[in-house]
């Protein structure tokens, strides 16, 4: 997310009607690459989207500014370099805790990390505790999703994404 665009969406004054909400949140989402789990933090103000009464409380508040504050401390996102991924076949070592001394892998290399919950983050890095994340996604769930089990949530995110990452190159090959 470039600078510009961060500084732009943190100037936006609290929206006073469905116009301005849809303003930010089309701002915000925009970028939603940047931000693990969007959906659940934005869910009070996407609840006021559509034909839903206006009514702003304390729960769209909290949501408008920890959206802000969550943009705020956005970290960037880095790329996977196909030159420093660890060779095929390897296996890196897994830690429990946060190792307190530098974690040396059998292979020179990095590694590609998918972290799932209702939301899916890809990460990058030598082990799990220093990688940077690569991509964010994350929506809210409809009520029939609600109802499923976490390990379908969790496939749901990655199918998703994977058909985000497809349609996305099918773009620049067109």
């Amino acid at each position: 997310m470039s600078q510009a665009h961060k500084d732009a969406i943190l100037t936006i004054a609290k929206p006073t009607t469905k116009v301005q909400l849809q303003r930010f949140l089309g701002s915000v989402e925009w970028s939603n690459r940047y931000f693990p789990h969007l959906a659940k933090i934005v869910a009070p103000l996407t609840n006021l989207v559509g034909d839903a009464p206006w009514t702003w409380s304390a729960a769209q508040d909290i949501a408008f500014e920890e959206t802000k504050k969550v943009i705020d401390d956005a970290r960037q996102l880095t790329v996977i370099s196909q030159e420093e991924l660890a060779p095929r076949d390897t296996d890196l070592i897994h830690w429990s805790a946060p190792p307190t001394e530098p974690v040396t892998n059998p292979s020179l290399g990095k590694y590609i990390f998918l972290q799932c919950d209702t939301s899916a983050c890809v990460t990058y890095g030598e082990n799990w505790w220093n990688a940077l994340p690569v991509y964010h996604h994350s929506r809210k769930l409809t009520n029939t999703q609600l109802s499923y089990p976490t390990h379908k949530i969790e496939l749901l995110a990655i199918f998703e994404e994977r058909i985000k990452q497809c349609n996305s190159q099918a773009k620049k090959d067109y």
